[in-house]
Protein backbone atom coordinates (compact mmCIF):
# COMPACT_ATOMS: atom_id res chain seq x y z
CA UNK A 1 0.00 0.00 0.00
CA UNK A 2 3.19 2.77 0.52
CA UNK A 3 3.41 3.13 -3.29
CA UNK A 4 -0.34 3.66 -3.29
CA UNK A 5 -0.35 6.65 -0.62
CA UNK A 6 3.12 7.90 -2.06
CA UNK A 7 0.95 8.03 -5.93
CA UNK A 8 -1.88 9.55 -4.43
CA UNK A 9 0.16 12.29 -1.38
CA UNK A 10 1.64 13.63 -5.18
CA UNK A 11 -2.11 13.69 -6.26
CA UNK A 12 -3.89 15.52 -3.40
CA UNK A 13 -0.91 16.73 -1.07
CA UNK A 14 -1.16 16.53 2.71
CA UNK A 15 -2.78 15.94 5.22
CA UNK A 16 -5.40 13.02 3.65
CA UNK A 17 -7.19 10.70 4.59
CA UNK A 18 -7.33 6.98 2.59
CA UNK A 19 -10.17 4.35 3.17
CA UNK A 20 -9.40 0.68 2.42
CA UNK A 21 -12.79 -0.55 0.85
CA UNK A 22 -11.22 -4.44 0.52
CA UNK A 23 -10.22 -4.23 4.52
CA UNK A 24 -13.14 -2.53 5.38
CA UNK A 25 -15.85 -5.07 3.62
CA UNK A 26 -13.58 -8.30 4.85
CA UNK A 27 -13.80 -6.93 8.83
CA UNK A 28 -17.61 -6.89 8.25
CA UNK A 29 -17.31 -10.15 6.64
CA UNK A 30 -15.15 -11.78 8.95
CA UNK A 31 -17.67 -10.30 12.00
CA UNK A 32 -20.51 -11.45 10.47
CA UNK A 33 -19.28 -15.09 10.21
CA UNK A 34 -18.52 -15.20 13.91
CA UNK A 35 -21.80 -14.00 14.45
CA UNK A 36 -23.86 -16.18 12.19
CA UNK A 37 -27.14 -16.36 14.88
CA UNK A 38 -27.84 -12.27 14.87
CA UNK A 39 -28.52 -9.94 12.63
CA UNK A 40 -25.49 -6.75 12.00
CA UNK A 41 -26.31 -3.09 12.16
CA UNK A 42 -23.36 -0.79 10.86
CA UNK A 43 -22.52 2.91 13.27
CA UNK A 44 -23.14 5.11 10.67
CA UNK A 45 -21.26 8.02 13.39
CA UNK A 46 -17.98 5.74 13.20
CA UNK A 47 -17.41 6.78 9.63
CA UNK A 48 -20.23 7.87 7.01
CA UNK A 49 -17.86 7.76 3.86
CA UNK A 50 -18.20 3.98 4.31
CA UNK A 51 -22.03 3.82 4.51
CA UNK A 52 -22.12 3.31 0.65
CA UNK A 53 -19.73 0.29 1.26
CA UNK A 54 -21.45 -1.91 3.38
CA UNK A 55 -22.48 -5.21 2.40
CA UNK A 56 -26.04 -6.19 1.27
CA UNK A 57 -26.04 -8.49 4.25
CA UNK A 58 -25.47 -6.19 6.75
CA UNK A 59 -29.47 -5.63 7.94
CA UNK A 60 -29.45 -2.56 8.97
CA UNK A 61 -27.62 1.61 9.85
CA UNK A 62 -28.31 3.18 12.84
CA UNK A 63 -28.17 6.89 12.18
CA UNK A 64 -27.99 9.39 14.90
CA UNK A 65 -28.79 12.36 13.16
CA UNK A 66 -31.07 13.67 10.23
CA UNK A 67 -27.77 14.95 8.59
CA UNK A 68 -26.94 10.97 8.83
CA UNK A 69 -30.64 10.26 7.15
CA UNK A 70 -30.16 12.38 4.20
CA UNK A 71 -26.76 10.59 4.13
CA UNK A 72 -28.63 7.28 3.46
CA UNK A 73 -31.38 8.57 1.12
CA UNK A 74 -28.55 9.88 -1.03
CA UNK A 75 -26.68 6.73 -1.34
CA UNK A 76 -30.19 5.13 -1.90
CA UNK A 77 -30.25 3.14 1.16
CA UNK A 78 -33.59 0.96 1.43
CA UNK A 79 -35.70 2.57 4.12
CA UNK A 80 -36.45 -0.43 5.37
CA UNK A 81 -32.45 -0.72 6.83
CA UNK A 82 -32.60 2.41 8.40
CA UNK A 83 -32.56 2.66 12.34
CA UNK A 84 -33.52 6.12 12.85
CA UNK A 85 -31.58 6.80 17.22
CA UNK A 86 -30.24 9.77 18.75
CA UNK A 87 -30.91 12.26 21.49
CA UNK A 88 -32.26 14.90 19.27
CA UNK A 89 -35.50 14.23 16.91
CA UNK A 90 -37.27 17.20 15.68
CA UNK A 91 -40.97 16.49 14.54
CA UNK A 92 -40.64 17.75 10.62
CA UNK A 93 -37.13 15.55 10.51
CA UNK A 94 -39.06 12.36 11.71
CA UNK A 95 -41.66 13.03 9.33
CA UNK A 96 -39.09 13.74 6.12
CA UNK A 97 -37.68 10.41 7.06
CA UNK A 98 -41.01 8.66 7.75
CA UNK A 99 -41.82 9.79 4.21
CA UNK A 100 -38.83 7.97 2.32
CA UNK A 101 -40.23 4.81 4.20
CA UNK A 102 -38.55 4.74 7.61
CA UNK A 103 -40.05 2.75 10.27
CA UNK A 104 -37.66 2.09 12.60
CA UNK A 105 -37.21 4.34 15.30
CA UNK A 106 -35.30 3.99 19.08
CA UNK A 107 -36.68 6.65 21.59
CA UNK A 108 -34.79 8.72 24.06
CA UNK A 109 -37.56 9.77 26.30
CA UNK A 110 -40.77 10.52 27.08
CA UNK A 111 -41.04 13.75 25.03
CA UNK A 112 -39.36 11.53 21.98
CA UNK A 113 -42.49 9.60 22.52
CA UNK A 114 -45.03 12.20 22.40
CA UNK A 115 -43.20 13.26 18.87
CA UNK A 116 -42.93 9.43 17.65
CA UNK A 117 -46.93 8.86 18.30
CA UNK A 118 -48.22 12.38 17.06
CA UNK A 119 -46.42 11.84 13.25
CA UNK A 120 -47.55 8.16 13.40
CA UNK A 121 -50.77 9.17 13.94
CA UNK A 122 -50.25 12.83 11.90
CA UNK A 123 -49.03 10.42 9.14
CA UNK A 124 -51.38 7.36 9.66
CA UNK A 125 -48.21 4.77 9.71
CA UNK A 126 -47.34 2.24 12.35
CA UNK A 127 -43.92 3.05 13.72
CA UNK A 128 -41.63 0.37 15.22
CA UNK A 129 -40.45 1.55 18.18
CA UNK A 130 -37.20 0.32 20.20
CA UNK A 131 -37.48 1.90 23.78
CA UNK A 132 -33.66 2.74 25.12
CA UNK A 133 -33.12 1.80 28.38
CA UNK A 134 -30.58 3.92 30.07
CA UNK A 135 -26.71 2.72 31.17
CA UNK A 136 -26.96 5.25 34.17
CA UNK A 137 -26.53 8.18 31.96
CA UNK A 138 -28.16 10.69 29.63
CA UNK A 139 -29.05 8.70 27.46
CA UNK A 140 -32.05 6.80 26.92
CA UNK A 141 -35.08 6.28 29.44
CA UNK A 142 -35.03 4.72 33.23
CA UNK A 143 -36.45 1.72 33.60
CA UNK A 144 -39.38 2.95 35.26
CA UNK A 145 -40.60 5.38 32.70
CA UNK A 146 -40.37 1.91 30.00
CA UNK A 147 -42.47 0.00 32.37
CA UNK A 148 -45.37 2.68 32.35
CA UNK A 149 -45.14 2.91 28.65
CA UNK A 150 -45.09 -0.51 28.34
CA UNK A 151 -48.46 -0.61 30.99
CA UNK A 152 -49.39 1.87 29.00
CA UNK A 153 -48.86 0.78 24.98
CA UNK A 154 -52.74 0.94 23.83
CA UNK A 155 -52.90 4.53 24.29
CA UNK A 156 -49.82 4.83 21.99
CA UNK A 157 -50.10 5.07 17.94
CA UNK A 158 -47.28 2.75 17.89
CA UNK A 159 -46.13 -0.29 17.59
CA UNK A 160 -43.52 -0.87 20.86
CA UNK A 161 -41.23 -3.50 18.99
CA UNK A 162 -38.37 -4.10 21.49
CA UNK A 163 -35.52 -2.45 23.41
CA UNK A 164 -32.28 -0.20 22.63
CA UNK A 165 -29.29 -0.49 24.72
CA UNK A 166 -26.23 0.86 24.60
CA UNK A 167 -23.58 0.57 27.73
CA UNK A 168 -19.65 1.42 27.48
CA UNK A 169 -17.64 1.43 24.19
CA UNK A 170 -14.33 -0.24 24.09
CA UNK A 171 -15.17 -3.16 25.85
CA UNK A 172 -11.23 -5.02 26.45
CA UNK A 173 -13.21 -8.17 27.86
CA UNK A 174 -16.74 -10.22 27.89
CA UNK A 175 -17.10 -9.33 31.32
CA UNK A 176 -19.08 -6.05 30.31
CA UNK A 177 -20.62 -8.36 27.96
CA UNK A 178 -22.47 -10.33 30.30
CA UNK A 179 -23.66 -7.92 32.80
CA UNK A 180 -25.30 -5.85 30.11
CA UNK A 181 -26.85 -8.78 28.37
CA UNK A 182 -28.06 -9.75 31.98
CA UNK A 183 -29.33 -6.58 33.01
CA UNK A 184 -31.46 -6.35 29.13
CA UNK A 185 -32.55 -10.05 29.53
CA UNK A 186 -34.21 -8.77 32.85
CA UNK A 187 -35.87 -6.10 32.30
CA UNK A 188 -37.42 -8.12 29.05
CA UNK A 189 -38.22 -10.78 31.76
CA UNK A 190 -39.79 -8.60 34.12
CA UNK A 191 -42.06 -6.57 31.63
CA UNK A 192 -43.50 -10.05 30.28
CA UNK A 193 -43.85 -11.32 33.84
CA UNK A 194 -45.86 -8.00 35.07
CA UNK A 195 -47.47 -7.10 31.66
CA UNK A 196 -47.21 -10.27 29.45
CA UNK A 197 -45.17 -7.82 26.56
CA UNK A 198 -42.81 -10.22 24.62
CA UNK A 199 -39.89 -8.44 23.58
CA UNK A 200 -39.76 -8.78 19.76
CA UNK A 201 -36.19 -7.71 19.19
CA UNK A 202 -33.13 -6.34 21.18
CA UNK A 203 -31.26 -3.75 19.15
CA UNK A 204 -27.64 -4.03 21.10
CA UNK A 205 -24.01 -2.03 20.85
CA UNK A 206 -21.66 -4.66 21.72
CA UNK A 207 -18.96 -1.67 22.06
CA UNK A 208 -15.83 -3.96 21.33
CA UNK A 209 -12.03 -2.43 21.86
CA UNK A 210 -9.96 -1.52 18.95
CA UNK A 211 -6.84 -1.65 20.29
CA UNK A 212 -5.04 1.19 18.39
CA UNK A 213 -1.85 0.89 20.21
CA UNK A 214 -0.63 -2.98 19.89
CA UNK A 215 1.78 -3.92 16.99
CA UNK A 216 -1.22 -6.20 15.66
CA UNK A 217 -4.05 -5.71 17.20
CA UNK A 218 -6.21 -8.27 14.67
CA UNK A 219 -5.14 -11.39 17.20
CA UNK A 220 -6.63 -9.62 20.16
CA UNK A 221 -9.87 -8.15 18.52
CA UNK A 222 -10.85 -11.64 16.90
CA UNK A 223 -10.54 -13.19 20.23
CA UNK A 224 -12.38 -10.57 21.85
CA UNK A 225 -15.55 -11.38 19.40
CA UNK A 226 -15.36 -15.03 19.84
CA UNK A 227 -15.39 -14.96 23.12
CA UNK A 228 -18.09 -12.26 23.23
CA UNK A 229 -20.10 -14.71 20.19
CA UNK A 230 -19.75 -17.36 23.47
CA UNK A 231 -22.27 -15.00 25.42
CA UNK A 232 -24.25 -14.01 22.54
CA UNK A 233 -25.20 -17.33 21.11
CA UNK A 234 -26.67 -17.72 24.62
CA UNK A 235 -28.60 -14.84 25.06
CA UNK A 236 -29.46 -15.41 20.83
CA UNK A 237 -31.50 -18.44 21.91
CA UNK A 238 -34.06 -16.00 23.89
CA UNK A 239 -34.08 -13.51 22.29
CA UNK A 240 -33.92 -11.89 18.66
CA UNK A 241 -30.64 -9.70 18.42
CA UNK A 242 -29.23 -7.03 15.93
CA UNK A 243 -25.91 -6.68 16.65
CA UNK A 244 -24.76 -2.37 16.33
CA UNK A 245 -20.79 -2.08 15.10
CA UNK A 246 -19.10 1.11 13.94
CA UNK A 247 -15.81 1.12 14.85
CA UNK A 248 -14.96 -2.21 15.37
CA UNK A 249 -16.07 -2.45 11.52
CA UNK A 250 -14.08 1.10 10.75
CA UNK A 251 -10.90 1.54 12.22
CA UNK A 252 -8.40 -0.79 10.78
CA UNK A 253 -9.28 0.50 7.34
CA UNK A 254 -8.30 3.86 7.76
CA UNK A 255 -4.76 5.65 6.81
CA UNK A 256 -3.88 9.24 7.45
CA UNK A 257 -0.85 10.49 5.67
CA UNK A 258 0.67 13.92 7.19
CA UNK A 259 4.37 15.28 6.35
CA UNK A 260 6.92 16.74 8.39
CA UNK A 261 7.30 20.02 7.64
CA UNK A 262 9.66 21.17 10.57
CA UNK A 263 12.11 19.50 13.12
CA UNK A 264 14.24 20.67 15.62
CA UNK A 265 15.40 19.53 18.91
CA UNK A 266 15.08 21.62 22.21
CA UNK A 267 15.54 20.51 25.93
CA UNK A 268 17.60 17.13 24.18
CA UNK A 269 13.93 15.56 22.86
CA UNK A 270 13.68 15.79 19.19
CA UNK A 271 10.34 17.09 17.67
CA UNK A 272 9.16 16.78 14.33
CA UNK A 273 6.43 18.78 13.31
CA UNK A 274 4.03 17.55 11.17
CA UNK A 275 0.95 19.45 8.64
CA UNK A 276 -1.93 17.21 9.81
CA UNK A 277 -2.20 17.24 13.70
CA UNK A 278 -4.61 16.15 16.73
CA UNK A 279 -7.80 18.03 14.73
CA UNK A 280 -8.09 15.46 12.69
CA UNK A 281 -6.64 12.31 14.12
CA UNK A 282 -8.42 10.54 16.94
CA UNK A 283 -7.14 7.30 19.18
CA UNK A 284 -9.79 6.44 21.89
CA UNK A 285 -7.80 6.54 24.79
CA UNK A 286 -4.27 8.49 23.72
CA UNK A 287 -3.85 11.49 25.86
CA UNK A 288 -1.49 14.11 25.47
CA UNK A 289 0.64 11.39 23.29
CA UNK A 290 1.32 9.31 25.80
CA UNK A 291 0.45 5.65 23.46
CA UNK A 292 2.18 5.27 20.40
CA UNK A 293 -0.56 4.29 17.50
CA UNK A 294 0.33 2.55 14.40
CA UNK A 295 3.04 4.78 12.34
CA UNK A 296 5.49 4.35 10.23
CA UNK A 297 7.29 6.54 7.10
CA UNK A 298 6.60 6.07 3.37
CA UNK A 299 9.30 5.02 1.42
CA UNK A 300 11.80 4.96 4.71
CA UNK A 301 15.19 3.81 3.50
CA UNK A 302 17.08 0.97 5.50
CA UNK A 303 18.72 2.37 8.54
CA UNK A 304 20.97 0.69 10.66
CA UNK A 305 20.17 3.08 13.80
CA UNK A 306 16.68 4.33 15.41
CA UNK A 307 15.82 7.74 16.67
CA UNK A 308 13.20 8.58 19.29
CA UNK A 309 10.83 11.40 18.17
CA UNK A 310 8.15 13.07 19.57
CA UNK A 311 5.80 13.56 16.74
CA UNK A 312 3.49 17.24 16.83
CA UNK A 313 0.92 18.68 14.41
CA UNK A 314 1.08 21.99 13.12
CA UNK A 315 -1.84 23.75 15.82
CA UNK A 316 -0.71 26.46 18.08
CA UNK A 317 -1.45 24.74 21.60
CA UNK A 318 0.07 22.59 23.47
CA UNK A 319 -2.32 20.00 23.03
CA UNK A 320 -1.39 18.96 19.91
CA UNK A 321 1.05 15.85 20.88
CA UNK A 322 0.21 13.16 18.35
CA UNK A 323 2.91 10.65 20.10
CA UNK A 324 6.06 10.72 22.55
CA UNK A 325 9.20 8.82 22.29
CA UNK A 326 8.58 7.06 19.08
CA UNK A 327 11.30 5.35 17.38
CA UNK A 328 11.11 6.20 13.65
CA UNK A 329 15.01 6.45 12.35
CA UNK A 330 16.60 9.57 11.04
CA UNK A 331 13.62 11.71 9.71
CA UNK A 332 13.74 14.45 7.28
CA UNK A 333 11.73 17.13 6.06
CA UNK A 334 9.26 16.50 3.82
CA UNK A 335 9.14 12.87 5.22
CA UNK A 336 5.24 11.22 5.03
CA UNK A 337 3.96 9.76 8.08
CA UNK A 338 1.22 6.88 7.79
CA UNK A 339 -1.01 6.23 10.65
CA UNK A 340 -2.87 3.21 10.73
CA UNK A 341 -6.01 2.51 12.09
CA UNK A 342 -7.82 6.14 11.74
CA UNK A 343 -10.97 4.74 9.85
CA UNK A 344 -13.21 5.57 12.73
CA UNK A 345 -14.15 8.73 14.25
CA UNK A 346 -10.90 10.58 13.34
CA UNK A 347 -12.54 12.33 10.04
CA UNK A 348 -15.24 13.51 11.99
CA UNK A 349 -14.36 13.81 15.13
CA UNK A 350 -11.99 16.65 14.93
CA UNK A 351 -11.79 19.95 15.44
CA UNK A 352 -11.74 20.83 12.12
CA UNK A 353 -12.48 24.51 12.36
CA UNK A 354 -9.60 25.05 14.52
CA UNK A 355 -6.95 28.07 13.12
CA UNK A 356 -9.37 28.12 10.01
CA UNK A 357 -7.14 24.96 8.51
CA UNK A 358 -8.14 23.22 5.02
CA UNK A 359 -10.42 19.94 5.52
CA UNK A 360 -8.15 16.96 3.68
CA UNK A 361 -9.25 14.91 1.36
CA UNK A 362 -11.00 11.61 1.87
CA UNK A 363 -9.95 8.52 -1.00
CA UNK A 364 -11.44 5.51 -1.14
CA UNK A 365 -9.38 2.67 -1.95
CA UNK A 366 -10.34 -0.77 -4.01
CA UNK A 367 -8.77 -3.23 -5.70
CA UNK A 368 -12.04 -3.39 -8.08
CA UNK A 369 -12.44 0.45 -8.29
CA UNK A 370 -8.87 1.86 -7.72
CA UNK A 371 -8.93 5.48 -6.25
CA UNK A 372 -12.03 7.20 -5.97
CA UNK A 373 -11.86 11.21 -3.95
CA UNK A 374 -14.99 11.49 -2.41
CA UNK A 375 -14.42 14.50 -0.58
CA UNK A 376 -11.72 16.97 -2.03
CA UNK A 377 -9.54 19.56 -0.05
CA UNK A 378 -11.65 22.41 1.52
CA UNK A 379 -10.96 25.62 2.64
CA UNK A 380 -12.91 26.60 5.91
CA UNK A 381 -12.10 30.14 5.67
CA UNK A 382 -16.00 31.07 5.36
CA UNK A 383 -16.98 29.22 7.95
CA UNK A 384 -15.14 31.16 10.65
CA UNK A 385 -16.50 34.90 9.06
CA UNK A 386 -14.39 34.88 6.04
CA UNK A 387 -15.03 35.74 2.49
CA UNK A 388 -17.92 33.97 0.52
CA UNK A 389 -16.69 34.63 -3.01
CA UNK A 390 -13.72 35.31 -4.36
CA UNK A 391 -10.65 36.36 -2.50
CA UNK A 392 -9.14 40.05 -2.43
CA UNK A 393 -5.68 40.63 -2.32
CA UNK A 394 -4.68 43.72 -1.54
CA UNK A 395 -1.33 45.31 -1.74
Amino acid sequence: MDQVFMELVKEYGTPLYVFDMDVFQKRIQTVAEVLDFVKICYCMKANPFLASEVPEFVSRFEVCSYGEFLLCRQYKIAPERIFYTGVYKEERQIKEAVQYGVRNFSCESRNQLKILDEAAEAMNVQLHVFLRLSSNNQFGMDRADIFDIIARQKEYALHFAGIHYYGVSQKRDTVKVKVELDIIGQLCDEVRQKYGFLVEEIEYGLGLDSDYFQKDPFHSEMQLLKESAVILREFSKKYCVTIEMGRFFAACCGYYLTKVIDMKINGGIRYAIADGGSHQMHYDGQMLGMKIPPVHILEKKTETRNEEWTLCGSLCTHNDLITRKVLLGSLRLGDILCFGYAGAYSVTEGMVLFLTKDIPPVIMHSHEKGNVCVRPRSETVMYNGGYAEGRKTEI
